[in-house]
């Protein structure tokens, strides 16, 4: 006679074994859970002991740093307060004298292209190459161009590839 048949045959016919039966796996699958519950909580405070006292520093630092970018703004704030009358000065002649200067600069340029025939021969020689922007300055200054030569009103253009 096989005993196990005849036992989960009476267990069959006894529906508190088997809600018991029941209520013991989940019993042990909640115990499961809570352990595990347990267990990471106390790896967290292991960690968290752990790396306490760099992330402190970190804090530290970020307080240290941050004090140090308000000293600069104060010191630059102070630097500005201080130069500000010489800015205003310098920007009011800058403008004032605008025209002039664009003159003397346009004549420095011209004085630096007129050289640059030597310069394109001696960068051919040698091999190497000027930049193409210079040449069309150069043709466009000193040639007439679309900008009428030094002085003229309208926008230096050049074909690159007419170069």
């Amino acid at each position: 006679m096989d005993f196990g048949n005849l036992f989960a045959a009476i267990g069959r016919a006894l529906p508190g074994f088997v809600e018991g039966e029941r209520m013991a796996v989940q019993d042990n699958w909640n115990d499961l859970n809570e352990y595990n519950k347990v267990q990471a909580g106390q790896l967290e405070n292991a960690f968290t002991e752990q790396t306490f006292n760099p992330r402190m520093q970190i804090v530290y630092d970020a307080a240290r740093n941050s004090g140090l970018g308000v000293l600069n703004n104060r010191m630059t704030t102070a630097q500005n307060w201080m130069l500000h009358p010489a800015l205003m000065a310098r920007n009011y002649y800058a403008s004032l004298y605008a025209p002039q200067n664009a003159q003397l600069e346009q004549q420095m340029l011209a004085g630096m292209y007129r050289q640059m025939p030597g310069m394109l021969a001696s960068a051919g020689a040698s091999g190497g190459g000027l930049n193409p922007m210079d040449i069309a300055l150069y043709r466009a200054l000193l040639g007439g161009g679309l900008g009428g030569g030094l002085g003229g009103a309208a926008p230096l253009q050049t074909n690159p590839s007419s170069m």
